[in-house]
């Protein structure tokens, strides 16, 4: 008998934290950039990967939809 292991893969679902959020509308008020370039400013201020600053990035659009 053979047995065949499929790589799983996790994906951590990055939160926004109060800290993010503050900080982009303080990014967003200051017109230094525009928002859909913000993603660099997480990667540079918090240390986080380009993806999970997509993640935060995206989060922090979205919650303008509520």
């Amino acid at each position: 008998m053979v047995a065949f292991f499929l790589p799983c893969v996790i994906m951590v679902h990055m939160k926004m934290t109060d800290e993010h959020y503050n900080y982009l509308i303080d990014l967003r008020d200051s017109g230094e950039v525009n928002m859909w370039g913000a993603t660099h400013y997480l990667v540079q201020d918090f240390g986080v990967s380009y993806e999970d600053a997509k993640k935060i990035l995206i989060q922090y659009i979205e919650s303008f939809d509520k």
